[in-house]
């Protein structure tokens, strides 16, 4: 049996709060670079700011018959490289989502930016279920620093 398609979107100021607990959630904070849960009012601080850049910078929430499943992100970190971001919903963890979510995220990026930037990707050097999924869709070992690896796509 084949998993339903993912369904694509614009991430809404609607669903910027639904994420905040799974942002939250300790198996995901303990690998962010802040360590730490965060406050609705940064959240939303965030968020607003963020809003902004989304023609550039998008922000995609993703459903699974009309359930919010997941959110990718793409922040230009450089002149030349954008930093992809994964979240999946805690309780739909282990489905395939994240595969499913940054394959997307992948070919959106080879589509619709230029091929002089890199897709990158920081990753707690402990975190190996990350490690693991980007290197598995083609991310390849760049730096160290910190406690986070650096990762970039190969467009080949």
């Amino acid at each position: 049996m084949t998993k339903p398609r993912l369904e694509r979107a614009i991430m809404t100021q609607e669903l910027w709060v639904d994420v905040l607990p799974w942002r939250n959630d300790p198996l995901v904070y303990v690998w962010s670079r802040t360590g730490r849960p965060i406050s609705l009012n940064e959240h939303r601080a965030w968020f607003e700011a963020r809003k902004y850049k989304l023609a550039d910078e998008p922000i995609f929430s993703y459903h699974e018959n009309n359930l919010l499943v997941g959110m990718a992100r793409l922040d230009k970190v450089a002149e030349d490289a954008f930093e992809v971001s994964l979240l999946v919903n805690p309780n739909q963890r282990s489905g395939g989502y994240g595969k499913q979510i940054l394959a997307d995220v992948c070919v959106y990026f080879l589509l619709n930016k230029s091929s002089d930037l890199k897709l990158i990707a920081v990753v707690h050097q402990d975190n190996l279920v990350s490690q693991s999924l980007f290197t598995g869709l083609g991310f390849n070992p760049m730096s160290v620093q910190k406690h986070f690896k650096t990762f970039i796509f190969s467009r080949g």
